[in-house]
C-alpha cells in the first residue's frame, strides 16, 4: 500500500443509533464521510459505488454496524486534494490498470500472428458446423417421417383389434336407471 492509501474498520452503530430508524443509513453515510474527512485531513470526500450498495443493501433503516474500508487520497487536476473511500475487499484500481494496460500490450504484440490463424480455423470451423447441420437436419426429417407412418399405423390398429365388441345400447333413455327410482 501506499502512503496515501490505508485501510480502516469504521464502527457505525454509534452513530445512527442517534437518530430514528427512517435516517440510520443516511446518518451512516455522513459518519463515514466525516470519518474520512477527520482521518485524512481533506474536506472532499467521494464514496464508492460498492460501499454505497452495501449501506444501501439491507434499506434505510438497518445499515451494517461496522464497515471495513480502503481510504485513497489522490490529486485532483485543480491540485486539490481528494479522497475516495471504497470496500477494503474490493480490488483497487490502480493494480487493475495495470493488469489492463500489460494484458493490452501483450495484445498487440501477439496479435498479427494469431489473426491469420483464428482467420483460417474459423473458415474450416464454419464449413464443418455447416456439414453437420445439414446431415442433423436430414436425419431429423427422416426420422420425422418414420414418425409420422408409425402413427398412423397406430390410429388404424385400435380399431381392427376392437372390431369383434358389439355396442351395447342403452335400454330405457336417458341415464337407463331413471324409472327404478319412480314412484308408482
Amino acid at each position: 500500500m501506499a502512503d496515501n492509501e490505508r485501510l480502516y474498520t469504521i464502527p457505525l452503530r454509534k452513530e445512527f443509533l442517534k437518530v430514528p430508524r427512517y435516517i440510520r443509513t443516511r446518518k451512516a453515510i455522513k459518519a463515514i464521510r466525516s470519518f474520512a474527512q477527520k482521518h485524512m485531513k481533506t474536506q472532499v470526500v467521494k464514496i464508492g459505488p460498492y460501499l454505497n450498495e452495501l449501506m444501501l443493501s439491507r434499506g434505510r433503516k438497518n445499515p451494517p454496524h461496522k464497515v471495513q474500508v480502503r481510504i485513497t487520497k489522490e490529486e485532483d487536476k485543480d491540485k486539490l486534494q481528494i479522497v475516495r473511500v471504497e470496500l477494503a475487499s474490493i480490488p483497487s484500481k490502480k493494480s487493475e490498470e495495470k493488469k489492463n494496460i500489460a494484458q493490452k500490450v501483450k495484445d498487440v504484440v501477439k496479435r498479427p500472428k494469431k489473426e491469420e490463424k483464428k482467420e483460417e480455423k474459423v473458415d474450416e470451423h464454419k464449413i464443418e458446423e455447416e456439414k453437420e447441420k445439414k446431415e442433423v437436419l436430414e436425419t431429423k426429417s427422416e426420422e420425422l417421417q418414420k414418425s409420422k407412418s408409425k402413427q398412423i399405423e397406430a390410429a388404424k390398429i385400435p380399431e381392427k383389434a376392437h372390431a369383434h365388441r358389439k355396442r351395447e345400447k342403452v335400454v330405457g333413455g336417458e341415464g337407463g336407471l331413471k324409472g327404478a327410482f319412480q314412484h308408482k
